[in-house]
């Protein structure tokens, strides 16, 4: 019990100083396990998808060098239904992505992001289930991953950091921003 005050208490205080602290879920952070391991190998540049049911559950695009078979980079993603009251419509929301350290800077994270984009566009499409735009969360600081979302098509980052982005988007974490790509 101890500990949690203490956590609680080292959250509460540097949120009040400015320092944002995200405190991940169990399952997001065994999630994030799986990234890292996928960040660890070296190599890749083919893209792959899972297998699975198209409604179901997380979906996973990897990024594979093809002469080693190891995994550079990946992306999960989700079909969210359309809420009601305004909020968003049909979506695919990308949940994670990483690409190795020795790898960034090489269109890797575009090509990941355009086979999200190609894979709902395609499997959606004139179905009850039809996606009409994609949707990301990502830290206010993380500059070069912002360049690179608004360079494939998303629009400007909004802060979901405060009590208004409740009512649109259904949550609020500070230091992160929501964005935004329609692609119908």
């Amino acid at each position: 019990m101890l500990v949690g005050i203490v956590s609680g208490g080292f959250v509460g205080v540097n949120n009040l100083l400015g320092n944002r602290v995200y405190v991940m879920t169990e399952e997001q952070a065994s999630n994030r396990l799986v990234q890292d391991y996928a960040s660890g190998t070296l190599s890749g540049l083919t893209l792959r998808s899972d297998s699975g049911s198209l409604l179901k559950g997380d979906r996973t695009l990897t990024c594979v060098d093809s002469s080693t078979g190891c995994i550079v980079g990946c992306v999960d993603f989700v079909w969210r239904k359309g809420g009601s009251r305004g909020r968003l419509p049909n979506h695919v929301h990308c949940k994670n992505m990483l690409v190795n350290e020795g790898y960034r800077r090489r269109g890797i994270g575009r090509e990941l992001m355009e086979g999200v984009r190609a894979f709902a566009e395609e499997t959606y499409k004139g179905t009850d289930n039809a996606v009409e735009c994609l949707t990301l969360e990502v830290d206010d600081d993380n500059e070069g991953a912002i360049r690179l979302y608004r360079k494939v098509g998303f629009g400007e980052p909004e802060s979901i950091g405060s009590m208004g982005a409740k009512g649109k988007y259904g949550t609020v974490v500070f230091g992160r921003s929501f964005m935004v790509r329609d692609i119908t």
